[in-house]
Formats: structure tokens, C-alpha cells, sequence
């Protein structure tokens, strides 16, 4: 049987003996059976507001086992003991091995040996590539967090080329007065761009989108290799 929101709202705040503004009320009582954030500056009564939800969510199911983790740690010991039950034996690394890890994976492009290169399908002058050491180290931040919102390396590929096609096919005026007030004088003359130079812009935006799902495939290649994992690639592998 369902309970009325406002019996459970009240059930709730006899349970822990506390009132709540509208908006944690509303958080404490969003559906259990979603995926749901409690997002806020600090101060401002999520941990009271994820206590409740807790407290009534407890009250409301008994018998149920809530799985609460305290910490990011605690959560990646979680996934490594639960991926542990299905027989797969998984280490946990840092991010310092794990990027050490995607460098040496990335050491083939750095030589400029992809096939893609030797086919001419990429420019070995795609910016970045002239350095890099930071290039690398922004591509795996960048996959990191592509990773983290479930975006696969396919669907992160489509969207960039679908936005750079967009964006090209019918560019902005550089030569618009607003847009050389807004911009440093030392960058006007990277305003000054012909319809050849978009072409060779649009182009390796397209290299560098392709050359970014790449290594994000090498990178998800990596994580999913039996033995070794970080913490956040553990939870996602469950």
C-alpha cells in the first residue's frame, strides 16, 4: 500500500523529531526507487535532509536493506568486494597509476604510428599534439569525466562531429564589431580567418574528436582489464 505523501511527510517528522524547509521536505520524499542527488552549498541541509530520507525511507520498509556509504573510499571498496563475488579478482590503483597506465597505452599515437596517420585520415598537426605530456594529461581529465556521465566513446564522437558540423556549416561573423570588442587586440588575428582556414579548423576538430575517442576506447580497454582498477571504474564495472 502507498502512502500519501503528507502521512508520510508527518510520519517522517515524528520519526525524527524535526522540521524541514520545503525543499529538503521535497528531497525526503522524492520516489526511493530512482537515482536522486541531494545538491547544495555547504551549510545548507543536505546531510539533515539525506538523514531523513534515510530515517523515513527505514520506517517506510522495514525490511529492506538500504546500502549507505559514508565515503567516495568506502564506495570503492564496496564495488572491488562486489565485482569479487562474480570471480573477478580486481586490484584497486590511483589516478596516478591509472593516467601513468593511459600514457604508455597512448605511446603509439605520440609516435604517430595509428593507421589512421599512415592512411592520412589524421593531421599529425592536430594542436595539442606538440605537447604532449599536456595534452595527454587534459585528454584523460576529459575521458575521466566522459566516464563518469556514462557517455561512451561513440556517443562523446557523434556529438562532437555533429557539433562541429553545426558550428562550421554556418559559423559566426568574426568580423562583427561586438566580437572584436569582447576580444583581446593581441587575438584579432586569429578573427582574420578566410573560408579555407575554417575548412582546416572544422578539420582537425574532427581529427581531434576522433583522436579523443580513441584513446578514451583505449582508456575504457584499460579499466576493464581483469586485476587492476580504480575505485570509480569498479563502481561503474558494477
Amino acid at each position: 500500500m502507498r502512502v500519501p505523501a503528507a502521512r508520510r511527510g508527518l510520519a517522517f517528522r515524528k520519526l525524527i523529531g524535526l522540521e524541514l524547509t520545503d525543499e529538503q521536505r521535497r528531497a525526503v520524499d522524492a520516489p526511493c526507487d530512482r537515482c536522486f542527488a541531494i545538491a547544495g552549498a555547504a551549510g545548507s541541509g543536505k546531510s539533515t535532509a539525506l538523514a531523513a530520507r534515510i530515517a523515513l525511507a527505514r520506517s517506510l520498509e522495514p525490511h529492506a536493506q538500504p546500502l549507505v556509504i559514508d565515503a567516495p573510499h568506502r564506495l570503492d571498496e564496496y564495488a572491488v568486494a562486489l565485482l569479487a563475488t562474480d570471480g573477478a579478482d580486481v586490484r584497486l590503483v590511483d589516478d596516478v597509476e591509472a593516467e601513468f597506465g593511459f600514457v604508455q597505452s597512448a605511446a603509439p599515437l605520440l609516435a604517430l604510428e595509428w593507421e589512421e596517420f599512415a592512411a592520412n585520415q589524421l593531421d599529425p598537426e592536430v594542436p595539442g599534439l606538440r605537447s604532449p605530456e599536456r595534452f595527454l594529461h587534459s585528454a584523460f581529465r576529459l575521458i575521466r569525466r566522459l566516464r563518469d556521465a556514462d557517455v561512451e566513446p561513440n556517443v562523446f564522437l557523434s556529438r562532437a562531429l555533429t557539433g562541429a558540423t553545426e558550428f562550421y556549416a554556418n559559423p559566426p561573423n568574426l568580423a562583427d564589431p561586438a566580437l572584436l570588442y569582447g576580444t583581446k587586440a593581441s587575438y584579432h588575428d586569429s578573427l582574420d580567418a578566410t573560408p579555407q582556414e575554417l575548412a582546416r579548423q572544422y578539420r582537425r576538430e574532427i581529427d581531434l574528436a576522433k583522436i579523443v575517442a580513441k584513446l578514451y576506447e583505449r582508456y575504457v580497454e584499460q579499466a576493464e582489464s581483469p586485476g587492476r582498477m580504480t575505485g570509480r571504474d569498479a563502481a561503474i564495472a558494477c
